[in-house]
């Protein structure tokens, strides 16, 4: 597993499509996606003892540090480099009013996207889903 691993919400459709779109230009395939729900994502929420209602769609690692809400989305857009690292230009604005943007679309997520009943993610190295039944999770 790589160093850099993008945490997500596996039941919410607009997570899982930000995910597969993200694979598709991590051409470098720097990345590693784990499901929130899923036991390796609850363990790595336990380890850096994050608060999973604060942190319930995206969380990015890198090097031993977490990274929530616009500053996540900022590192891994860089991380796909070219075109996307030109969101950067969005740092301009105060992270305070990025991170309401980021927890307005969080929070309405699963009204405006829907939400899914398993969740599935194909892993780059065994090309096998990870499925994950009912959305049960206590982060909800």
């Amino acid at each position: 597993m790589t160093d850099k691993i993008v945490l997500f919400d596996g039941w919410c459709n607009l997570c899982g499509r930000t995910i597969r779109f993200i694979q598709k230009y991590d051409r470098s395939h720097q990345l590693s996606f784990i499901p929130i729900q899923s036991e390796k994502g609850q363990e790595l929420i336990e380890s850096f003892q994050l608060d999973p209602i604060e942190t319930d769609s995206v969380i990015y690692f890198e090097k031993d540090i977490s990274y929530i809400k616009s500053e996540a989305f900022f590192r891994i857009a860089n991380n796909l480099g070219g075109f996307f690292k030109m969101m950067a230009v969005f740092r301009i604005l105060p992270q305070k009013f990025s991170d309401w943007i980021y927890d307005v679309i969080a929070k309405n997520r699963y009204n405006w996207f829907g939400k899914k009943e398993v969740c599935m993610i194909i892993s780059r190295q065994t090309k096998q889903p990870e499925t994950l039944s009912g959305p049960s999770s206590k982060l909800h």
